[in-house]
Order: C-alpha cells, then structure tokens, then sequence
C-alpha cells in the first residue's frame, strides 16, 4: 500500500501478513474523513496479489468515500479489495477509483445468499489495448479473457468488438443474487465516441468463452438476458457514469458495459450459389445496413485457401431488403467454395460462413436435398438443394413430433444451391427438414442439434 504524503490526512492501523504468497492487509473498518485521501493498492501480480481485507461485514465496513473524501485506487486485476463475509440483505459500496481524478465506485445490493467474500478490482484499459486484448482479465475463475465479440454485436472480430465497449474491466468475485452497479469515467467512453451509444448493459464473461448477461448461454437477446440498464448512463465526455443492472445477477468474473443498441452492420437475410451451365451464380440478401462500405467475394477450391473474386458497394444506410448478385463466369472445375465478406467505412470487416457448389453435378439427376453440413452442429447448417431447372420451394423444420419449428420460401436456380439454417435456440435433437418444389415432391433429411 503506497501512502501520497500530498493527499493522505488521515491515517488508519492495518497489520501486514503473507498468506499463499498474497499480501494482505487487514483491518474491520476503513473510514475516509473530510479530507482527500487516496488508498493506493499497486503491484499486485498473479503470484502476489494484493488483498485491502475489511473485516467487519457490515454496510459501514468503508464510510465516507467519496468524490471530496477520497478513495481506494486499484487499477490492477490483481490489486483486490475482499470484503470479508459479505452477507445477504446488504449494500456494499467499494470506493474504487481512478489516480486522483474519477472517483468510480463499485456497488454490490446482495439480496440473497450465504455470507461469503466480496472481492473486487477494477482497471482502465485504454482503446488501443482494447484493440489487440493487451491487458484484458486473465486467469479468472472461469479461465483467461480470449475475445471481445460481444452477444449484442456478432459482427465484431476477435477483438474487434472493443469499439462497443468502455475501456475498463471489473473482476468481481463472490456468491449472491445480487443487483450490482457500475461506474465509469466519460472520457473512457470518448474513446469510442463513435460507437458508444446511450443504452449500455453489463456484460459478464463466462466459462463458454463469451460475454452474456449473466446467464451462461452466451446469447444476449432479452433484458433477461442483458441486464437492461437504468439510471443515468451511457454519455460521453466529461462526467463520470453509472450503470446500474438486474436484480437477478448471480454470476461473477469479468465484467465489462457495452453499448447495447449498437447496430449490427448488416441483417443478412441470404447468401447463396448455384450453378448455371458453366458459369457460377451467387446472390444475397439483406434487411438492413449501417455503415456498410462494400461486399467482396472470396472463391476458393479447397476451402482453406481465399482469393478474392470481386468487391461490390454496399448501400452504405438502408432499412429496407436489399439484393445482390454476381456471376463467376470462370468457375473452378467440380467443388468450389464461395464467401462474403462486409467492410464499413471504419475498415471492421465481418466474414461469413462459406457455401459449397459442384457444378459438375449441374446435370445429373440427383435432385432434392443432396446433404447437409457440419451434421451434428451446435448454431447453424447448410443445406444443398440440386435443382434441374430453376423454381420456387419450401423449406421446413420440424421437430419429433411433427410440429413446425421453422418454415422459409426460397428461390432455387438451375444446379447446386445451398441455404442456411439456424439452429442455436434449438434444443438438443434431431429435427426432420423438409424440402418442397412447385411440383408437390419433397425430400426430407436430419439435423442432429448438439449443445
């Protein structure tokens, strides 16, 4: 614990023990007086944390904090707070904040559960570590930090999803359902000025390897989910935030805020190729665009390696269904593989998942639902109609019972066309999917859902 001779009027008696090779510092209550001071916990690592204890479980284990009394500085994953036997029915506020100039605290309303540790540590990551994962929580109780694609953004890449999210991380570890409230420095969102938007939520890292709401499915569609914001939060500039989420919290780690309403770049409705004599027609739809710059087309014959076939503009802003259409007039022989890839006008790109055709199977009379792959899959499979001449069909999923899951009107050319399904919020099981051409014939195949 570093002591600043300039800001520290009162002083407090702690003792100093090692227990597992952490430091620690205990005492039953922790009182900041009208006068600044600045608990400076620094240097922790993760074989030497650094642990402030307060020892008496009660609200009033820290009084006082406050933006003109001072507050506890842990800038660190490792730099912890442990409120020692935190018990139900209590608020607990954690007087962190940022060097001398943001006070930011963290607030824990525990409305259930039994008396256990509340450990907490908090650390502004800037932007352009954001971008590259430099500096993100590792080592938690459910594993390191691998990505910032968030729920509500799956356009994002592997870090790119920092642009939705304020630079900074909480770790937050404890037993409870609990109401937690979160604060940030304004400037930190400035950061992402172009991104961050009014409504964020709180967003919890789980031991699937993805950001939710709290709820370990890894997907971030309902304020269930999501942890719908309230209170006064989501500016920019200037002041600092809070965030303030659901009383259903009962989940803990990294945590981050992100900006809930930040609109995916494209709604892609459909994106398929199909055969048509020597000549490979690919076509897509979307519902909706935001900032999208351009598409381009990438072909390949192994579908390990990309080259790219053609870029074509996007529509830049648009809420209405838009289509798209490209011809390859120099097909690869036998199977070949196309992709699309978006770029916005800030240089994100998202890739989307390839489509198979064999356009030496064009004339041949295997016609109908021809496979369907990968086969089991967990969020989505491709299905490859071959059709001898172009129409118009239905394709629908059912499941054991016979009952309808989901049904979709599609167009079919001559050829190979492949069409995608999601199956995410499917439960685990086999689901008969059911092809229907203009004719009255059909053709049925399984999908196996897997967890």
């Amino acid at each position: 614990m570093q002591f600043r001779q300039k800001y520290l009027i009162i002083f407090f008696l702690f003792s100093a023990t090692f227990l597992h090779n952490a430091v620690v510092f205990s005492q039953a209550e922790l009182v900041f007086s009208s006068h600044t001071a600045y608990v400076n916990l620094s240097n922790g690592s993760a074989a030497t944390p650094i642990y402030l204890v307060i020892g008496n479980p009660a609200a009033n284990g820290i009084t006082g904090a406050s933006a003109a009394n001072g507050w506890i500085i842990s800038e660190g994953q490792y730099n912890c707070v442990d409120w020692k036997n935190a018990a139900a029915g209590t608020s607990y506020l954690i007087p962190f904040g940022y060097s001398h100039t943001d006070y930011l605290p963290f607030t824990l309303n525990k409305s259930a559960g039994a008396a256990t540790d509340l450990v907490a540590s908090t650390w502004y990551n800037s932007n352009a570590n954001m971008s590259t994962g430099t500096g993100v929580p590792a080592a938690t109780d459910v594993g390191a930090v691998t990505n910032l694609e968030m729920a509500l953004n799956s356009s994002a890449t592997t870090w790119g999803g920092y642009v939705n999210v304020i630079d900074r991380f909480w770790v937050i570890n404890t037993t409870a359902t609990a109401t937690l409230s979160f604060t940030y420095r304004g400037s930190a969102a400035s950061e992402n000025a172009n991104s961050i938007t009014s409504n964020l939520v709180i967003q919890h890292w789980n031991s699937s390897g993805c950001w939710d709401g709290g709820n370990t499915s890894c997907s971030c569609t309902t304020t269930t989910d999501c942890f719908t914001s309230t209170g006064t939060n989501g500016s920019i500039g200037g002041s600092d935030y809070t965030v303030t989420g659901s009383t259903s919290c009962n989940e803990f780690s990294p945590y981050i805020l992100a900006s809930s309403t930040n609109p995916l770049p494209i709604e892609l409705l459909s994106f398929n190729a199909a055969c048509d004599g020597n000549s490979v027609s690919i076509n897509w739809q979307t519902a909706s665009e935001t900032n999208n710059n351009y598409f381009t087309i990438e072909r390949s014959n192994d579908g390990a390696t990309w080259e790219t076939l053609a870029t074509v503009p996007g529509a830049g802003n648009s809420n209405t269904t838009l289509s798209y259409s490209y011809t390859d007039n120099n097909s690869f022989q036998g199977t070949s593989y196309y992709r699309l890839k978006q770029t916005d006008f800030n240089g994100q790109s998202k890739t989307f998942s390839p489509v198979i055709v064999n356009c030496s199977d064009a004339n041949s009379e295997n016609t109908g639902i021809t496979r369907i792959y990968p086969n089991p899959a967990t969020n989505e499979v491709y299905v490859e109609i071959s059709c001898m001449e172009n129409t118009n069909g239905q394709l629908t999923v059912r499941n054991t019972l016979g009952q309808k899951i989901t049904e979709q009107q599609i167009s079919l050319l001559k050829g190979n066309n492949v069409y995608t399904i999601d199956i995410s919020g499917f439960a685990a099981g086999i689901y008969p999917v059911t092809f229907y051409n203009e004719q009255g014939e059909s053709w049925t195949k399984k999908i196996i859902k897997t967890k």
